[in-house]
């Protein structure tokens, strides 16, 4: 404050610009005038010294400084396009990527490393993108070299103490923080990175006790308090997070993160916790009586079954939180809107969207529970250091291997991406989670981490699943758990499963052909379009049914199967119809209108039992449409199921209906077909409370009475 009181004197003096802003920038967090003060000061240091790239680089530090990556990548971009390689410039664009979270920042902390290969900053953020993707060699190789260069390197020491830690090492962190001499404000920086990078890599736990060593180092440092908030919300110990996030936000307020989850954490008196067996549901409590049935028993199939498969039992109870608004997930699970995922496993605690958080027939939601599940059994089961492939590998295995329909199956998309050689081999797989390079990469990665899981299943026998999450948790690399279970090098890993894949699925390869060579499948469907353009229905038909057998798990309303029932039924062909939507669901998790379709066609022949399945998995796509309740209510009670049927009036009485008496009569009639007098009797008076001249609950009450 005092240097901004000779701010006068300094007017034109670009250095002394500088020297003044830093000294605002660093109170800036805490103080919103004196961050804009910082902006203003460096500002006039770039007009005073227009060639100079330095006032800009520090303008662009400072503005990532404070979260704001547009602000940074608009500046830098006028500082690179007149000096294209300042090295300064260049590694805080790889800072800018990161924090966007593209594939670019690797190459452009090379870029400067080309330049000066001693660059001890260039070498420490590039330890910190390897260790990202869990090379942890590469990672301390590069750190190690950062250090050569500037042995006080807290981002190094960060990354090396992190490397120590996930690999067993607990008292690797204190150590390198012990490095710096001691007073250093870096020794707290330095657990923050580790605390950081452990989060990154599931160890929640972990991250939240080096937060707290940070803290104990430097009560200042705001970042240390809010990673320890964060982390302990992933461990789910609510109001201990909240405290450490409100000391960070009042320390930092321009940290989005803190204010989201603080903001987030005030809608929590909107909840309940449905207690079961194994879990606690934290259902908001407009949705608990409808959701909380369904999800108890998804959760605990998933429970026991995975479980019992892979030899380890999650602590319980597991807390399952389920958020009707997308961004409140996401708020949840990365501290900021507009995340796509649509759960999250933080171990024991999971995360993820209600059915009302996505438009209908975009969501599974049970399938994507019984993901969440398998994740909270493979991170326990390989003490958190199981890497992303293979936990995401497993979870959509087990997914397809729970239900009909579920899971991720080979696409188009995913072919003609893989041929194209855009998919990193198994060894490196990683990079397609952390660092995606093109759009629906993240999402390729998840469905190739389970062909591979599905692969290792087939030629090593599923025992190598499990020994390979105990071999991770025992600190083991990817190569030497490759070589231990596998007893194959990463290399020779990656062409096995390549040969695989193409064996497998050599049909599919060679429908979709390549972008110089466009394959039958994508000529087969353009020609079906065209057909039914000009009314060439049988022509149409024909282009469709073999675009089918070329594809088989095509998937999604565009889908030759499903075009293909479209078809039948305007041509009045039942049967066709019906074997089609029986191949469309069977590899689409989402196909809801095929499921509704197919429960009608089953009820026409009798197949009430039948029906009532497809209806079920229309359920676990989207359960808040009345009317699909009110249909399987009469199909279970077709089928002589009472005891189902009085859960599916349940759930209609939780979506509020218009005739509430009408509905509670209705259950009443069940829990009655039920052989459950005392439940009907009560849920007959319920009826009454609403209109006491209602008849037909008048009767049913007096012969309740009467055969009570």
């Amino acid at each position: 404050e005092r240097a901004l009181g000779a701010y006068g004197s300094a007017r034109g003096d670009a250095p002394a610009l500088m020297a003044v802003a830093e000294a605002a920038s660093e109170l800036g967090g805490e103080r919103y005038e004196l961050f804009h003060d910082a902006v203003r000061l460096l500002e006039e240091a770039a007009a005073a010294l227009p060639l100079d790239p330095e006032p800009e680089t520090r303008l662009a530090a400072l503005f990532l400084d404070k979260y704001d990556s547009r602000e940074a990548n608009r500046t830098l971009s006028g500082v690179l396009a007149r000096a294209p390689g300042h090295p300064g410039a260049l590694l805080l664009l790889a800072r800018v990527r990161r924090f966007d979270g593209s594939a670019e920042a690797e190459e452009l902390a090379r870029r400067v490393l080309d330049v000066n290969d001693d660059d001890a900053e260039a070498r420490a953020f590039l330890a910190l993108l390897l260790l990202d993707v869990a090379d942890f060699d590469g990672a301390r190789e590069e750190a190690a070299r950062a250090l050569d260069a500037d042995p006080l390197s807290a981002e190094a020491l960060g990354v090396l103490a992190a490397a120590d830690l996930l690999q067993g090492n607990r008292a690797g962190p204190s150590e390198r923080a012990d490095a710096l001499p001691r007073g250093s404000p870096d020794r707290a920086w330095v657990l923050v990175i580790a605390s950081r990078l452990a989060s990154r890599h599931h160890h929640y736990a972990d991250a939240a006790e080096l937060a707290g060593d940070a803290v104990r180092a430097d009560g200042r440092r705001w970042a240390a308090h809010g990673e320890r908030g964060l982390n302990l919300l992933r461990l789910g110990a609510v109001e201990d997070a909240r405290a450490a996030l409100e000391t960070a936000f009042a320390g930092d307020p321009f940290n989005v993160w803190f204010n989201n989850t603080l903001d987030l954490l005030d809608t929590y008196d909107r909840y309940e916790i449905r207690a079961t067996r194994h879990f606690e549901l934290f259902l908001r409590r407009d949705e608990s009586a409808l959701l909380g049935p369904y999800m108890e028993r998804i959760a605990e199939d998933a429970y026991t079954r995975l479980a019992d498969l892979y030899g380890h039992r999650p602590d319980t109870p597991v807390r399952l939180e389920v958020y009707p608004e997308h961004g409140d997930f996401s708020v949840r699970t990365v501290g900021l809107t507009g995340f796509g995922a649509l759960g999250v496993s933080f171990g024991n605690v999971l995360a993820m969207d209600s059915p009302s958080a996505r438009a209908r027939g975009t969501f599974n939601w049970a399938s994507t529970l019984w993901h969440e599940i398998a994740h909270a059994v493979t991170l326990g089961a390989s003490a958190n250091r199981v890497p992303r492939w293979l936990t995401e590998g497993i979870s959509v295995r087990e997914e397809r291997r729970a239900r009909p329909g579920w899971g991720r199956r080979i696409s188009p998309g995913f072919v003609a991406a893989y041929e194209a050689d855009r998919m990193p081999p198994v060894s490196r797989l990683n990079e397609g989670f952390v660092r995606p390079s093109f759009p629906g990469q993240v999402g390729m990665s998840y469905l190739m981490a389970s062909l591979v899981v599905e692969w290792i299943e087939e030629a090593y026998g599923f025992d190598a699943l499990p020994e390979m999450l105990d071999a991770y948790g025992r600190g083991g690399s990817e190569e030497r758990v490759f070589r231990d279970v596998l007893e194959a090098s990463p290399e020779a890993v990656d062409d096995a499963f390549d040969r695989h894949l193409r064996e497998r699925f050599a049909t599919q390869f060679d429908a979709v052909g390549s972008a110089e060579h466009p394959g039958e499948f994508g000529l087969r469907l353009q020609a079906a379009s065209r057909a039914l353009e000009e009314g060439r229905t049988e022509q149409a038909r024909a282009e469709l049914e073999e675009a089918a057998r070329l594809f088989p798990q095509a998937a999604g309303a565009r889908a030759p199967q499903a075009l293909l029932a479209r078809l039948h039924r305007a041509s009045g062909d039942l049967e066709a119809e019906s074997r089609a939507l029986e191949a469309w669901v069977a590899v689409d998790e989402g196909a809801y209108d095929g499921l509704l379709r197919l429960a009608e066609l089953r009820a026409e022949r009798g197949s009430f039992r039948d029906a009532a399945e497809a209806l079920v998995r229309a359920l676990w796509i989207f359960p808040l449409d009345p009317d699909v309740h009110e249909k399987l209510a009469g199909l279970y009670e077709r089928s002589g199921d009472h005891a189902a049927a009085t859960g599916e009036r349940r759930a209609l009485l939780a979506l509020e209906p218009a005739d509430p008496a009408g509905a509670w009569y209705r259950l009443a009639v069940a829990l009655q077909n039920a052989g459950d007098a005392a439940a009907a009797r009560a849920a007959v008076l319920r009826a009454l409370e609403v209109a006491p001249r209602y008849e037909e609950a008048l009767d049913l009450l007096l012969a309740l009475q009467g055969g009570g």
